[in-house]
């Protein structure tokens, strides 16, 4: 009984150590490369502390007990400082010997895998990360997707980011690892484009207190205010609002126009992409700004951009994809293409169908999904389609949605919004 105790004594005091060697490091004072003051433990505020000790003690516990914990779900609004938590919270985390943990990004979007990279983060894309690709013997030029062995990766945790576009079959791969998982996202996003279930649909902790910094910007003072259904008052109440045309933020980097402006070919083929609703719209706009920007025909010519709408593990090429033609080689009914993605990362000799972008259905194709790869232009996209991407400058125009709830309306506008990094404009039907 008294060596069951003394061990006890001693985990207790292994573990204080870890946890105080943790917090000092987090609450250092730090200079970034220009000199500026790094944000640190001490400059949380309430919120952000509770989960920066959720997340602490959620590892913690898992240490000193052996196994994999459930994946932890870490939710948080634009605006509310999750990016900023997880860059203090995740590196303090320690191992039981003192060690740093090995925390590996990934993101389900190319795009979103960049911007963490951006960041000076080790990320990748959840495809490239958890599979092996591997040529197919019987089938010069193919690859197959194998999941990797858990030793493979060398990672401690993975967390995985925009985790709301994550379908139910690819989190079963992940989970079947046996690695630490972190989901994380923001919890008022649409669900997932494909599959069943989203793990960001009630996170364990959650950010939704908007930072003071964040309502400067008129993105996200305009995306908080239709994810809330008005204008939150000083007693926490929120009162309804529609949003009127004009510029919102210090920096007016929103504005809301009337629908007339839609008919301005020039000032949507000025936009980084455009989102609409319907596939109908997608597919007048793309025509518009085709034209615009002085592409001919019906099929992809070299610069065009292109977004991948269908699944093909065997050629590296998933659902949202965006692409560009490096050169493009048509023979009878099918093309080859040299394409290059937003991460810069280039993928040759891709088939596909030239009748697809002649408007025949998929279903119409003789090959097979293994043999041939099915794009859309990319200049205008749908709201699922631009999910865990982000571009400069976006332009968002709001259709008829009757089909969907009021909830999922609020969440695809709100997900379309904040799609943008420096620069919105919503072409409302109400303004």
């Amino acid at each position: 009984m008294e060596k069951t105790l003394k061990k006890i004594a001693a985990r207790a005091k292994i573990r204080a150590r870890v946890l105080a060697a943790a917090k000092r490091r987090a609450q250092q004072p730090e200079k970034s490369g220009n000199g500026k003051k790094v944000i640190t433990y001490a400059d949380l505020d309430e919120s952000q502390v509770v989960v920066y000790e959720g997340i602490h003690k959620w590892w913690r516990v898992m240490q000193e007990c052996g196994g994999i914990a459930p994946p932890l779900t870490v939710g948080g609004y634009s605006g509310t400082g999750k990016s900023t938590l997880l860059s203090i919270a995740l590196p303090s985390l320690l191992n039981p010997d003192n060690s740093k943990v090995r925390t590996l990004y990934a993101a389900f979007a190319g795009k979103a895998a960049v911007v963490l990279r951006n960041k000076g983060l080790v990320a990748n894309t959840i495809h490239s990360t958890i599979y092996n690709c591997i040529a197919d013997k019987d089938s010069p030029g193919r690859f197959m997707f194998i999941l990797k062995d858990r030793h493979d990766i060398e990672a401690d945790l993975l967390v995985i980011d925009e985790a709301s576009m994550v379908p139910e079959d690819l989190r079963n791969d992940l989970e079947s690892l046996n690695i630490p998982l972190l989901y994380t996202g923001d919890h008022g996003q649409l669900p997932p484009v494909s599959g069943k279930g989203n793990v960001m649909e009630n996170p364990r902790f959650r950010l939704e207190k908007i930072h003071r910094q964040a309502k400067d910007s008129g993105i996200i003072e305009i995306a908080t205010i239709i994810r809330q259904g008005g204008i939150e008052q000083p007693d926490g109440k929120i009162k309804p609002f529609m949003l009127k045309k004009g510029t919102y933020g210090v920096n007016k980097d929103a504005e809301v126009l009337s629908s007339r402006a839609a008919n301005d070919t020039g000032f949507l083929a000025s936009a980084d992409v455009v989102i609409c609703f319907t596939n109908n719209m997608r597919q007048t706009l793309n025509h518009r700004i085709r034209e615009e920007k002085g592409f001919t025909g019906k099929s992809p010519q070299v610069g065009e951009r292109l977004i991948c709408v269908a699944n093909n593990k065997e050629n590296q090429m998933f659902n949202g994809l965006m692409v560009f033609v490096r050169d493009v080689y048509v023979e009878d009914d099918l093309m080859t293409l040299d394409l290059v993605d937003e991460a810069g990362k280039v993928y040759e000799n891709i088939i596909a169908s030239k009748n697809y972008f002649e408007g025949l259905p998929l279903d119409r194709f003789q090959m097979s999904d293994k043999e041939t790869c099915h794009f859309e232009f990319g200049y205008a996209i749908t709201g699922h389609k631009s999910q865990g991407s982000q571009w400069p400058f976006v332009i968002v125009i709001e259709e008829k949605m009757s089909v969907l709830s009021m909830d999922m309306k609020k969440r695809w506008k709100y997900t379309t919004l904040t799609r943008a990094e420096s620069k919105v404009k919503l072409i409302s039907k109400f303004a």
